[in-house]
């Protein structure tokens, strides 16, 4: 992360991530810390291309507007699973065509990430993130693509009942 504000270790056998540091800059305005990471983004991953895996849900949609916003060039990379995420995926399209942007587009069917799991189930073993290895599999594209893989998501959970998350660990305000 930014000023190594988090760590983040993939192995085969574990996926860890450690946030080293608080709040560095407090934001009143999330669009202005928005703003502020998709310049950073931009300044520090200026060598290859960005992509941001575009779910079609609010957590991309925000960052897919943060970027277009603060004029940071990027490309969406859409995943279609076939029969499971049909309208996030119809969604993900439609920005792109309402903001004239080429995704790269993902194909794949449920049964591919039975495939996969020998691949990625060990890294997410005993954690909750068993859901990060379509995470795995988007970055694994975008490592062949040369690039930068950009995500947006919630409030990312660190054990299995949910009571501890990133932001209960740092309070509130933005983390840079």
């Amino acid at each position: 992360g930014l000023n190594s504000w988090a760590s983040v270790c993939a192995t085969p056998e574990r996926f860890l991530f450690r946030v080293n540091t608080g709040v560095r800059i407090n934001f009143d305005d999330v669009h202005a810390a928005a703003r502020f990471t998709a310049l950073k983004l931009q300044e520090q991953w200026s060598d290859r291309p960005l992509y941001l895996a575009f779910s079609g849900g609010s957590d991309s949609e925000f960052v897919a507007n943060a970027l277009t916003q603060a004029q940071v060039p990027f490309t969406p990379l859409l995943l279609q699973i076939k029969g499971i995420n049909d309208l996030e995926y119809w969604y993900a399209d439609y920005w792109c065509q309402q903001h004239k942007v080429e995704p790269v587009i993902l194909q794949a069917e449920p049964w591919d990430f039975e495939k996969l799991m020998p691949e990625f189930a060990r890294t997410v073993k005993n954690t909750n993130q068993i859901v990060a290895i379509v995470n795995f599999y988007i970055n694994k594209k975008v490592v062949e693509l040369d690039g930068y893989c950009v995500y947006g998501t919630g409030d990312i959970n660190f054990d299995s009942d949910g009571s501890i998350t990133f932001g209960n660990l740092q309070g509130s305000g933005s983390i840079i």
